[in-house]
């Protein structure tokens, strides 16, 4: 079996990954999804529609490689969870540029998983209209079966 995961590397999206290899316990292979989004820095000075941004190339570089860090240490950490519950086989890293939820479904189609886990942080229903869903966008858009873990309290460090 393989399970595709998502995470940002915080409490709930590690606690997610965890749980998601008590429940598939036959797992092979869990590919670890990161997505890198645009750092502010790259649309900086763009709101007005005007050409170009007001920052230089040099510090939209720079937020751009901070992005790819936070990435990869997301990575690693969820990794070495992952590591510490269960025994899998095969953990593979990847960290992508795009929006979580359309990347976690092109993803997940292209490896051809047999699930997407993604964690749920049990925004209200406001903020969830404002914010948007990774895990409701997965859910209605995925071509693979979908499991959403939901946050817990203790994890997340919410009471």
């Amino acid at each position: 079996m393989h399970i595709l995961v998502g995470t940002d590397g915080s409490p709930a999206a590690v606690a997610a990954a965890q749980r998601a290899l008590e429940l598939f316990p036959s797992v092979e292979t869990v590919t670890l999804l990161s997505a890198v989004e645009d750092p502010p820095e790259a649309i900086q000075g763009l709101e007005s529609g005007f050409a170009g941004g007001i920052v230089s190339a040099e510090v939209v570089q720079a937020g751009f490689d901070r992005a790819q860090e936070d990435a990869r240490v997301a990575l690693e950490a969820t990794t070495a969870a992952l590591k510490i519950v269960a025994r899998v086989p095969i953990i593979r890293e990847r960290a992508e540029m795009g929006d979580p939820g359309p990347l976690l479904c092109s993803v997940g189609a292209q490896l051809g998983v047999d699930a997407i886990v993604v964690g749920s942080r049990g925004l209200g229903a406001f903020k969830r209209v404002l914010l948007g869903s990774v895990s409701s966008y997965v859910v209605h858009h995925a071509a693979r079966p979908v499991l959403v873990i939901p946050g817990d309290a203790e994890a997340t460090g919410d009471h």
